[in-house]
């Protein structure tokens, strides 16, 4: 199992990292990087190139980092050129030892070649999402090896329907289940028509019907015009025969398409349901993100309320230096230009005394 994921620049993914456990859900709306964290394992793995460009736009190059926890530690860099050809590198170490040739030995070690005594089963994600509903139901199928023989029918309900025993194990079941239904729907219609049949003869003998009396009777001309009653009841049985399988054939019909009806029903309901996971999904993930505004609101609002307090304080100091700052700094730079007047008068006094001195030697030294 993959427990550590590394994807940076891969189609619109700058960087994320993953620590996946046992049980991971990727949900998200559209455009959220759903699909591209299962293209990128698959990219790591198999270096599947599924689009033109692969490497986020902007970047130079993509990075792909996948580590197992048996030991397996792949790292593929992907730089494409101007047509888009990958020019990259794919590093895999197992218990941190170096596999050489290591394209080859991922395919083999998923499957992909015959490299372990037999192709082996590779289930890929990617291609699962993208096929139709009846080929993802083939596919899940295919992960439960369930078969059911007519044998064991036989043994289950003590008769083997005339079903196809070749079907996925479930969808045996689910024909013989609507075979029973059926049977059993013909079995309660046979058995009302035999009790009205019941019914109507005992409805036929005379409330006077007496055995002695009857017994005098001529049998041979009743048995002649018994005769020709039966070929006329054979006529009418016939009739009714054409009548009442023609009802038995519709409910049958009838009964099949209800199945059929209910069966779209359920898809119906299934959909529905998740369609409605989809949206609460979604509604979950909005409400994560007002949750996520509502705080960046009211620390905005708390850095307003700071702001506010600091423009109060600082408009109180501006106004302290514009009254009393302002005055003292006046007074300290007057008191400073008085001290530097005072020493420039001090140096000029000395140098203009030195200049007299000069001028007094000078006239001593002409005089002499």
């Amino acid at each position: 199992m993959i427990k550590r994921l590394v994807i940076k620049d891969c189609l619109g993914i700058e960087e994320l990292a993953l620590n996946p456990k046992q049980m991971n859900m990727i949900t998200g709306g559209n455009e959220k990087g759903k699909t591209t964290i299962l293209e990128a394992i698959e990219k790591a793995l198999f270096n599947t190139k599924r689009r033109a460009r692969f490497v986020r736009t902007g970047a130079e190059k993509a990075y792909i980092e996948l580590e197992t926890d048996d030991g397996i530690n792949v790292r593929r860099t992907i730089k494409e050129d101007e047509a888009g050809l990958d020019k990259g590198s794919v590093k895999v170490t197992k218990d941190n030892i170096p596999v050489k040739a290591p394209e080859s030995f991922l395919k083999e070690l998923f499957g992909i070649a015959a490299g372990r005594g037999g192709d082996m089963f590779a289930f890929n994600p990617v291609d699962f999402m993208q096929k139709k509903d009846t080929e993802q139901t083939d596919i899940l199928l295919a992960l439960m090896p369930i078969s059911v023989t007519a044998e064991q029918a036989m043994a289950w309900f003590h008769q083997a329907p005339k079903v196809d025993y070749t079907k996925h194990g479930l969808q045996v079941l689910k024909d013989l289940e609507l075979w029973f239904y059926e049977a059993r729907h013909e079995a309660n219609a046979r058995a009302k028509a035999t009790s009205d049949e019941c019914t109507a003869v005992a409805k036929r003998l005379p409330d006077n019907y007496n055995l002695d009396e009857w017994s005098k009777v001529n049998l041979g001309q009743l048995f002649s015009e018994l005769t020709a009653a039966q070929a006329t009841n054979r006529d009418i049985e016939e009739k009714k025969k054409v009548v009442g399988a023609h009802e038995l054939n519709t409910g049958s019909i009838n009964n099949k398409y209800d199945v059929q009806v209910a069966q779209a029903r359920e898809e119906e309901r299934k959909e529905f349901g998740q369609v409605k996971l989809k949206i609460e999904e979604q509604k979950l993930a909005f409400m994560g993100e007002l949750n996520l505004v509502i705080q960046d609101i009211e620390k905005t609002r708390q850095h307003l309320e700071y702001l506010k307090t600091k423009q109060t304080d600082l408009d109180r100091e501006i106004r302290l230096l514009e009254t009393k700052d302002l005055q003292t700094s006046k007074d300290a730079l007057a008191k400073l230009t008085a001290q530097k007047i005072e020493h420039i008068d001090q140096k000029r006094k000395e140098e203009q005394a030195r200049l007299e001195g000069t001028k007094y030697a000078a006239n001593i030294f002409l005089e002499t």
